[in-house]
Formats: structure tokens, sequence, C-alpha cells
């Protein structure tokens, strides 16, 4: 037991006490012994001129063995340097290198550990940038993903970011037509020509991209699949030919086994062009855009749908009653002229359009009793219609795409000195689009029939909008459609 435990003791011990052990027990030790026998036994027994020379012998054979243990130490002592540096490397500074000028199988060792931790050291940067890029690009989308504008501003920061990410000039999200699945267009790109980009198209199979989307399989490749469609200025095209050749990846963008697009990123800043670890990365990205495009699509559906239904319930209301019948459509028409009379921008009038069709929806909860009533209003009755407002804005408020519509048809009885319903709003805090769509829907409401009252002409109207300014009406608004009325 004590042997073996001696044993483990030689093995755990540090190299340059095993070379001082080794070499006490193999030169040392025998050494002494042998200097032992020969000056008791064997020199007293010999002539003096053979004891001096034995003793040169010995003392020869002493300054051989110093010599063999120094050589030995020389050759250890790299290999102890260098396994303290290693420790130093796997301690995890990674600055460090193996210094050594040795070129035998010690320097060579050395050289390969320097070359193994340099690239380590490379690919823990390029890991920690990209680390930096993926944190960045999360951070974006989940700010497009909350963004009103929905998939379309998330398409196009994905090809910006993926773009940046993978060290590439310019990029490109072409999707399969929805109405002719054999046609690709660009839906977002970065670093082409906006102009020619939005007017590409090409078929499927036609081309590396084509053929991508034809046979869903991904494509790494020198060359330029969009030749055609020039890198701007901000995308920083090639100035010289030498600089790096055009190179491209391009891989499918699936969805449940169907091909809903192709996605590609050209002119990589790297000698070898894109890696595998890019393909990867780039097809991990295509499957969530396919997810994501599709699931816009099918809100979209749905979405379509509703509207349908809810522009049919606004027609159902005017069906109800003959005075009312075109009502919604002459009030899109005036609401529409001020608001271009006014230079409102393009979103504006869209809302206008949307919402002078769905204004009176609410109307649809109302009871016939009271939306038919021949002649004026009591008090109850009057509080119950003004719910139609509220009822309007709860009907069309579920449909993302309408919700500016929806704070339109809420507010269009708002009065401009805070008198009207449903909140009392004053002034600026009236929405523009509801101010408009009240000036038309009362001007459309005074010349039109009423079962208590017959239709007042033009100018009794333009009178009673005029009067209504500062109280009922926005002015801007009412001296804008005065200009125009007579055109109408």
């Amino acid at each position: 037991m004590s042997a073996q435990l001696r044993f483990k003791r030689f093995e755990d011990a540090k190299i340059t006490r095993k070379l001082y052990m080794v070499f006490y027990l193999s030169a040392l030790i025998p050494l002494g012994i042998i200097i032992s026998i020969l000056y008791n036994i064997v020199f007293p027994k010999l002539p003096p001129d053979t004891v001096l020379m034995l003793k040169k012998v010995l003392v020869l054979t002493a300054c051989l063995m110093w010599v063999s243990f120094t050589l030995i130490k020389k050759i250890v002592n790299p290999v102890l340097s260098i396994s303290k540096e290693a420790k130093q490397i796997a301690n995890g500074n990674f600055s460090q290198s193996l210094h050594t000028e040795q070129s035998d199988e010690i320097g060579e060792l050395a050289r390969s550990f320097n070359r193994i931790t340099r690239d380590l050291e490379k690919k823990i940067e390029e890991l920690e940038a990209s680390k930096k890029l993926i944190q960045k690009l999360l951070q974006k989308v989940s700010s497009a993903m909350a963004s009103p504008q929905g998939v379309d501003e998330l398409l196009s920061l994905v090809v910006e970011n993926t773009v940046a990410a993978l060290e590439a000039k310019s990029g490109a999200l072409m999707l399969v037509s929805p109405d002719d699945n054999e046609e690709l267009q660009i839906t977002s790109s970065f670093g082409l020509d906006e102009k020619k980009a939005l007017t590409y198209s090409l078929k499927v199979g036609e081309g590396v991209i084509g053929w991508v989307a034809k046979d869903g399989k991904s494509i790494r490749a020198t060359g330029a699949p969009l030749a055609d469609i020039v890198i701007d200025d901000s995308g920083g095209a090639p100035e010289k030919s030498e600089d790096i050749e055009r190179n491209f990846l391009s891989v499918p963008v699936v969805h449940k086994e169907k091909i809903v697009g192709v996605l590609t990123v050209m002119d990589k800043r790297a000698v070898h062009g894109f890696s595998t670890d890019d393909e990867v990365l780039l097809s991990n990205l295509a499957s969530q855009i396919a997810i994501a495009i599709e699931n816009s699509r099918l809100n979209e559906d749905i979405e379509r749908t509703y509207v349908e239904t809810i522009t049919a319930l606004a027609m159902a209301v005017e069906a109800k009653d003959p005075y009312s019948h075109g009502h919604s459509k002459r009030v899109g028409v005036y609401a529409t002229k001020i608001a271009q009379a006014m230079g409102l921008n393009e979103d504006a009038l869209k809302v206008i359009r949307d919402g002078s069709v769905l204004h009176d929806v609410g109307k649809i909860g109302i009871k016939d009793g009271v939306l038919q009533k021949q002649g004026p209003l009591t008090e109850d009755e009057y509080k119950v219609m003004c719910d139609h407002s509220v009822i309007g804005e709860a009907i069309i408020k579920p449909v993302h795409s309408l919700r500016q519509v929806a704070d339109m048809v809420r507010h269009h009885h708002e009065k401009y000195d805070g008198g009207g319903y449903p909140d009392g709003l004053e002034g600026d805090e009236i929405p523009i689009t509801a101010r408009v769509l009240s000036v038309a829907d009362c001007y459309d409401a005074m010349t039109t029939d009423r079962p208590y009252r017959k239709a007042l002409s033009k100018e009794t109207a333009k009178l009673e909008l005029l009067k209504g300014i500062g109280t009922q009406f926005d002015g801007k608004v009412v001296e804008a459609f005065v200009k125009i009325v007579d055109k109408l």
C-alpha cells in the first residue's frame, strides 16, 4: 500500500521534481555507490598511477552526467513555459500566445497551438459581433411588430438588418404573386435601385432566383442574380473590379411545404463569400418570414370579410329609411372634395372615404321606432339616437386597418365648442376627419327631404353652415366647403 502511495505521489508531482528524482535515482546514487566501493575496496589494492587514472575517469563521468542533466533541463524548460502560458489561455486570456524560438517538435507544437488560439479568438469576436447584431435585429423587429404599418414594415426591416448582419451590400425579398403563382415580385429590398425594384418581376423557374422558387433549394454562388437592378449609392457598390467577386446567397421562403418566395442577399464583404453558417441563419429567417406573411394574409382575408359585412350592415341601415337613400354616397363625395380642397394627405382621404360609407353603421343597433319616427325626437329618444356613434365605433374598431375610421365614426357628432356627443370634445381635440365629415353630413341632411320637413336650398344650407362656425363647425372646413359646393 505504501509503495502504491509513493508511486501515486510520484505521478502527481511536477515535472521538474520528477526530473530531479530520476536524476538522483539513475545517476547520483549509483555514482555515489561506485565511488564508495572504489575508495574503500578497490583503490587500496591498486598502484597510485592506476588510482589517479580512475579518479580522472570518475570526475569526467560526473561532469558528463551534469552536462546531460543540464541538457535535459533545457529540453524540459520550454515545455514547462508552454504549460504555464497554456494555463493562462485556458483561463480565458486568449490574447496570450506561446513563446518559443525552437524549430523542433516542441516549437511546432507551440506554433500550432498559437494558430488554434488565434482562430478561436477570432471566432469568439465574430460570435460576440453576431450576438450584438442579433440583439439589435430583435429589438428592431419587436418595434416593427408593434408598428401599425404591419408586416410590410417588418419585412423591410428584416431584409435591411439581414444584409447588415451577413456583411453584405444588398438584398431582396421576392414573393410569389397570390394572383399568379407563376410570377415573383420584389416586396422588400435594401441597397437596390428603388424605382427598378418596384417594377422588377420574373417567372418561377426563370434565372437563379426563379430556380430556387421552383426547386425549393438554397443556392450559394458567384454572380449577380439581380444584375439589372443597379446597387444604389447607399448600398456601396464596388468602385474597383478587383474589390471582391460578385457573390450571392438565395434561400426559399417556405410555409407548410408551399413556396411563398425567395430571400436573397448579395455581395458579401468577405474573400470566400457566404458560408454554410450564413445559409443556416438566412434559412431560419426565411422560415419566420413565411409564418409572418401567411399570418398577415390570413388576417387580411378575415378583415376583408369583416369590412364587407360592416359595409353590408351600413347599406342595410340606409335601406330601412327611404329618406336616407344615397346619403352615405353623397356625404362621401362632399367630404372627399372638402379634404382635397384643404390639402389633406392621402391617408386622411382614405379614412374619410371609408368613414363616409360606415359613419351611420351604428344605427343598426337603434330601434326602428326611433330610427324611422316621422316627427321630432323626444329627449329620451334623442339620447337613444346619440348612442349610434358609440355603437358604430364598437362595430368598426376590431378591424386593425380601420382604427382611424372608428375614431372618426365615434366623433362625427362632436361640436367645435364642446357641446356635442359622445365625449364633448372641442376644437382641435376632434379629429380633422370627423370635423370634415360633420360638415358634409349636416349639409346633406339639410338639403334632402325629411319626414318632418322639406329639403333646404343650397344657399340656405350654406348660410346655416356659416352660422355654425365656432359653435358646431370648424371654420376652416366650412370655408373650404362653401367655396366648392356650387360646383358639386
